[in-house]
C-alpha cells in the first residue's frame, strides 16, 4: 500500500530531528517566543532609529551613540560573562547562582563608575562641559542600569522562553515609548539620555525582583558560576572594546555626524542579526545538555540550517533596503550601499554552532585564544581603516573581521587543544 505524503513528511521530520539533533517540537515552541521577543525589540529599537533620525540633528544623534558606546565601554566592569555563565547553571537546574551573580556584578560594577567620573572630572577641568556631563550621567547610571538583566539570563537558561519573552518586550515598549516622547518634546541630549538610562534601570530592577522572589530560598547554586562568568568577562574585554570602539573612533577622527551616519546604516543589518540570534538562545541549552560526542555529530547539520536562516535574512534586506530607507531614512538614503555591504557580515551566523560549544562546555582556553585574536583584530582593523576610509573602512573592517573571527571559532571546535579537558 503507498504510503501518504503526510506519513512520507513525517518521516523526513523524524530522520532529519535524529540526525542533526534538533528537537523540533521543541524549536517550534521556544523559537515562536523568542521569536516574537527579538522581533518586538527589533521593532522597537527601528522606531527609536527612525524618530532619531527624522526629529533630531545628526549632531545630537551621534553624540547619543557616542554616549552609549561610552556606556558599552564602561560595561566591562559589570562582568559580563556572568550573563553567559548564569544561561548555563540555570540550565543545569543551579537556579540558585541569579542572586550572588547579580551582587558580584553590582560590586564590580562601582569600579567603572569611578572611573566614568575621574573621566568627567578631567573633561570639566579641560572646559568640556558636554563630555563631562555626557560622562557624568553614564557613569551614575553604569550600577543600576546593566546590572539586572541577570533575570533573563535566568530565564533562558530554564528555557522559560514566555516570560522572557513578556518581560523583555514590556521593558522595551514602555522604555521605547519614553524614549521616542523625550526625543519629540526635547531635543536636549542630556535629557534624553537621562530618560534612557533611567527608564531601563527602573523597569529592569523591577523584573529581577519579580523573578527573585519566586525562586525558592534553598535552590542550590553552581558554586563555579561566579568564577566562570569572571573568566568570560576577561576574555570579553577586548571583545567589549572592539564593539565600542567604531563609534569612539569615528567620533574622534569625523566628529558627531559621521558617527550619526555610521549608527543609521548600520542598524537595521545589527538589528536583523539580534532577530536572526535568537537561534543560538535557543540552542544554547541544548548544547549545555548534550555531551561533546552528540554534538559534533550534529555540528554539519547545524551549520547548514544557520546558513539557510542567514541567507535568507541578507537577500530579503539587500531587496528591500532601498525602499527602506527611501521610506524612513531618507535622509540618509545615499547611504544604503553601505548598508547592504555591511548586511553581508550577517553571514556569519552560519558559524554560531561553534561558538555555542566552546560556551556551553567551558572551553576555556579555546574561547581565550579565539576572542583574543579575533578582537585584536577588529581593533586594529577599525582604527586603520577608519583613518584611510572614513565610515566605508570602518563598515568592511567590521564584515571581514566577522568572517575571520568566526572561522577561528570553527578551526578551535574541530581542533582544541589536547590537554584541555570537558566539563561533561
Amino acid at each position: 500500500m503507498p504510503k501518504s505524503p503526510y506519513s512520507v513528511f513525517q518521516r523526513l521530520i523524524s530522520g532529519g530531528e535524529k540526525l542533526a539533533h534538533i528537537d523540533l517540537a521543541y524549536l517550534a515552541r521556544g523559537g515562536f517566543w523568542l521569536g516574537v521577543g527579538q522581533i518586538s525589540s527589533g521593532i522597537g529599537s527601528l522606531l527609536l532609529a527612525l524618530v532619531f533620525a527624522n526629529y533630531l540633528p545628526k549632531e545630537t544623534y551621534g553624540l547619543y551613540k557616542y554616549a552609549l558606546s561610552i556606556a558599552g565601554l564602561l560595561s566591562i566592569f559589570t562582568i559580563p560573562g556572568m550573563l553567559i555563565s548564569l544561561n548555563r547553571a540555570s540550565a543545569q537546574g543551579l537556579e540558585g547562582s541569579l542572586v550572588p551573580a547579580t551582587k558580584e556584578r553590582m560590586r564590580w560594577s562601582y569600579v567603572g563608575g569611578l572611573i566614568g567620573l575621574c573621566a568627567a572630572l578631567y573633561y570639566a577641568l579641560t572646559n568640556n562641559s558636554d563630555l563631562a556631563l555626557l560622562l557624568l550621567i553614564v557613569s551614575i547610571s553604569l550600577p543600576f542600569f546593566d546590572v539586572f538583566t541577570t533575570f533573563n539570563s535566568y530565564l533562558l537558561g530554564k528555557q522559560d522562553f514566555r516570560r522572557s519573552t513578556l518581560i523583555s518586550t514590556a521593558i522595551q515598549l514602555l522604555a521605547t515609548g519614553a524614549l521616542v516622547i523625550i526625543a519629540l518634546l526635547s531635543k536636549n541630549v542630556f535629557l534624553i539620555l537621562t530618560v534612557y538610562f533611567l527608564s531601563y534601570s527602573i523597569l529592569r530592577f523591577i523584573s529581577y525582583r519579580y523573578i527573585v522572589a519566586r525562586i525558592p530560598l534553598t535552590t542550590p547554586a553552581d558554586p563555579d558560576a561566579i568564577s566562570y562568568g569572571k573568566h568570560l568577562s576577561v576574555m570579553n574585554i577586548l571583545s567589549t572594546v572592539a564593539s565600542n570602539i567604531d563609534n569612539l573612533i569615528l567620533f574622534y577622527l569625523l566628529g558627531p555626524v559621521q558617527v550619526a551616519i555610521y549608527s543609521i546604516t548600520t542598524a537595521a543589518p545589527d538589528q536583523l542579526k539580534s532577530v536572526l540570534g535568537f537561534l543560538t538562545t535557543l540552542f544554547f541549552p541544548l548544547f549545555t545538555q548534550e555531551n561533546e560526542t552528540e554534538v559534533r555529530r550534529s555540528i554539519l547539520y547545524r551549520f547548514l540550517f544557520f546558513f539557510l536562516i542567514s541567507l535568507a535574512g541578507i537577500l530579503v534586506y539587500v531587496a528591500l533596503a532601498p525602499l527602506f530607507f527611501t521610506l524612513f531614512f531618507h535622509q540618509y538614503s545615499q547611504y544604503v550601499f553601505l548598508s547592504q555591504v555591511f548586511a553581508v557580515s550577517l553571514l556569519t551566523i552560519t558559524f554560531d554552532p561553534a561558538l555555542l560549544f566552546l560556551n556551553a562546555h567551558k572551553k576555556i582556553k579555546e574561547q581565550y585564544w579565539s576572542t583574543t585574536i579575533g578582537n585584536v583584530l577588529q581593533i586594529v582593523a577599525i582604527v586603520l581603516l577608519a583613518i584611510m576610509y572614513g565610515v566605508w573602512g570602518v563598515i568592511l573592517a567590521r564584515v571581514i573581521v566577522r568572517f575571520l573571527s568566526n572561522l577561528l571559532n570553527v578551526y578551535f571546535f574541530y581542533f582544541p587543544f589536547r590537554k584541555h579537558s570537558s566539563s561533561n
